[in-house]
Formats: structure tokens, C-alpha cells, sequence
């Protein structure tokens, strides 16, 4: 289901430290664009992006965060690809000596979204309830009076003329 406007949404972002060393000083960038807003625990930085942050991210494991926005426009939309910057202290080498290498996220990964409109979201998110009473209360009927005129033709007396 497309996000909608002026509706809650999440977006998850997981990185993978494929090294056989610890990534330190992890920091995520990724840039919705003004017309998101950042909700809850997110943050954004002052070029706009939004921000998370990890101490450490161990060898060959997965760190993740989610990100809350609020879409405050309709339409289509394609992120940026999330940005990484993390330092990958060698054995030997001193933390204050290496510096931040940053990664990029794959854009074949990243497809266009359509922000649907509020009263379209609305409409999606409803229960449909009357449209489900009308179904059932149709099938009913469907059911009720063939099964009501047999009956009917079966409780009659059936009535015979002998010679």
C-alpha cells in the first residue's frame, strides 16, 4: 500500500559491515527532500537529510534504523540513495589517525513512490463496511429464496385423483 499524504510513514535502512573489522563512528544520511517531515525520533541534519547514528556496527552483522516521516504532498517521488560514512579501524592503526571513508547505496535498489492523496488514502484505509453489509446482505437473498421456494413447494400437499 503507497504511502499517504500527510499520513505517517516508516522507512527502514539497514547496513551491512562486510569487513572483517568494526565499523566505528557509523553515521547514516538519507534525503527525503522538503516535503517530508521528520516525526518522532528522527532527526535531520542542516543540509536536510535525515540522520541516525551507531557507535559500532560489528564484522559481517547488520545494523538498522527506522526513520518516521510524514509525506506533505502528493505525488510521484524517487529518494536519493542513503549515504554512509563510517571509519574501519586496521589493526595497527589508531582511531584518531583513520579517517571517515563514505558508501552509497545502490540505485538500482531505489524505485519511485507515489504518495497517494489524502482522500485516496482515506479511501484505501477505510473498512468498507457498507459496501460489505450490501455483499453479504445480497448473497443472503441468494441463498434464502431459492432455498425458502423449495421449501414452500415441498411442505404442500400434494393432492391426487384416483379412478
Amino acid at each position: 500500500m503507497p504511502p499517504g499524504q500527510n499520513f505517517p510513514m516508516d522507512v527502514r535502512v539497514d547496513v551491512y559491515n562486510g569487513a572483517d573489522v568494526p565499523a566505528t563512528d557509523v553515521s547514516i544520511f538519507d534525503f527525503w527532500g522538503p516535503h517530508f517531515e521528520a516525526l518522532l525520533n528522527t532527526t535531520k541534519n542542516e543540509e536536510g537529510a535525515l540522520v541516525a547514528h551507531f557507535d559500532s556496527i560489528a564484522p559481517k552483522t547488520n545494523a538498522s534504523h527506522i526513520f518516521h516521516l510524514k509525506p506533505l504532498s502528493a505525488g510521484t517521488m524517487k529518494p536519493l540513495p542513503v549515504t554512509v560514512q563510517y571509519k574501519q579501524v586496521l589493526p595497527g592503526d589508531s582511531e584518531k589517525d583513520t579517517e571517515f571513508q563514505v558508501a552509497h547505496a545502490e540505485m538500482l535498489t531505489f524505485r519511485p513512490i507515489y504518495i497517494l492523496t489524502e482522500v485516496e488514502y482515506r479511501r484505501h484505509m477505510t473498512s468498507h463496511l457498507i459496501e460489505r453489509a450490501v455483499f453479504f446482505g445480497f448473497a443472503a437473498l441468494a441463498v434464502l429464496i431459492p432455498g425458502l421456494m423449495h421449501y414452500t413447494q415441498k411442505s404442500k400437499p400434494t393432492i391426487s385423483k384416483r379412478k
